[in-house]
């Protein structure tokens, strides 16, 4: 029997989680007209330059339109301003926030450069180490390294600044990779949007249990705005979440799992999928890329992200969406199992995580067949003999 205890900080969570879900859901389609009347639009091949240095990332085949991940933040920033108690930290996440937003709203308009980019997630990483998110330690397979080697005050006039070496380049750092993470694999529709869905899923179930009600409360509204953004965005997208959108959700999973203190281990778990993929389009614009500074070959674009790979196979957007989200369910089955939750939530992840294996391979059978039957549509008809090949002996 389940007890009114154990289920109480859920039933804490759900007015916020409906609320931001209803919120998003209805705000895309108002973001989507402000986006279309002022020009907030992502052009595909063949309407871009030649020279044009993102051509080979351009997948659709039609104009969309950006800006669809302030559907999502907007929700996001004025809940955790109204519903939460502010402490410099959080107050660190919602700045830096802010920062990425303008900074993805600009991008949005005009494609700024790979550099201003990152540039601009510089700038949001260390606001939020300035406010005191700092990684004082790492544990990796029973090793703890220590983090907070110097430390040293810094009075910035209005603010007392407390320096940690390495733990605030450390913080920056996967602050960072995070946000890129999650941005490089928002390639096709709704694949960053789910990945991120799962991974602040997971994390409002691990802090919960946990007793980190503030966290899992911050967790729970990202997963329910992006929720309610992904109708909109489901392939094929009527709206992309655009700069703004991707870096955020990167960015504030990031963040929280330093916050929490011990979520770092399951963000990195979570995440595996666009982590592994990141590395691996490093390497090779590292080792391919002999013709562009070396520093550079990270901001270059190109079409050797894993979905990529996976449509040169044959795979439509739906169905990578479909390999990609299950891959990330049964991760997050690794991650409840760790986390030392019931059975029984581990087995209904495991049942959902087969339904949608299930849809992807039907998927995959009925698109074969419609290829086969495309091709047998296309063959020519049988040319008929003349009269002189006919009877001729």
């Amino acid at each position: 029997m389940i007890s009114q205890n154990s289920i109480e900080p859920y039933l804490n969570i759900l007015p916020g989680f409906l609320f931001t879900f209803l919120f998003a859901l209805l705000l895309t389609p108002i973001v989507g007209f402000l986006a279309k009347k002022y020009g907030f639009i992502d052009l595909p091949q063949t309407m871009r330059k030649r020279a044009d240095k993102t051509l080979a990332q351009r997948i659709h085949k039609n104009t969309k339109l950006r800006l669809g991940g302030i559907s999502v933040l907007i929700p996001f920033l004025l809940i955790t301003l109204g519903m939460l108690d502010q402490n410099s930290k959080i107050m660190g996440m919602i700045l830096g926030l802010v920062v990425l937003i303008i900074g993805g709203v600009i991008d949005d308009k005009y494609e700024l450069s790979a550099r201003n980019q990152l540039l601009v997630q510089i700038f949001a990483a260390v606001i939020v180490v300035i406010c005191g998110v700092t990684i004082f330690k790492i544990d990796i397979f029973g090793a703890t390294f220590n983090l907070n080697i110097f430390t040293t005050n810094i009075n910035l006039g209005f603010f007392v600044y407390h320096f940690i070496f390495p733990g605030d380049l450390i913080t920056i750092i996967w602050i960072l990779v995070i946000i890129n993470a999650i941005n490089w694999m928002s390639g096709i529709d709704a694949i960053g949007e789910i990945t991120t869905f799962i991974t602040a899923f997971t994390t409002m179930l691990l802090s919960v249990r946990a007793g980190q009600p503030e966290m899992a409360m911050l967790s729970a509204i990202l997963a329910a705005g992006v929720l309610g953004f992904v109708p909109h965005n489901f392939p094929p997208s009527k709206i992309m979440s655009g700069t703004a959108g991707t870096t955020g959700y990167g960015f504030i999973l990031a963040v929280l799992a330093v916050i929490s203190g011990s979520k770092i281990t399951s963000a990195i778990t979570l995440l595996s999928i666009p982590l592994l993929d990141m590395l691996w389009v490093m390497i090779y614009r590292f080792i391919k890329l002999k013709d562009v500074p070396f520093l550079k070959r990270p901001f270059i674009g190109g079409d050797v992200h894993l979905h990529h790979r996976l449509m040169a196979l044959g795979l439509t957007n739906v169905q990578i969406l479909f390999l990609e989200s299950s891959v990330i369910g049964l991760i997050s089955i690794l991650a409840f199992y760790l986390g030392g939750f019931s059975i029984p939530l581990i087995s209904m992840v495991l049942i959902l995580t087969v339904l949608l294996i299930i849809f992807l391979v039907i998927s995959i059978i009925l698109s074969k067949k419609k290829k086969i039957a495309q091709k047998k549509d296309e063959t020519p008809p049988p040319i008929e003999p003349t009269p002189e090949e006919k009877y001729a002996y």
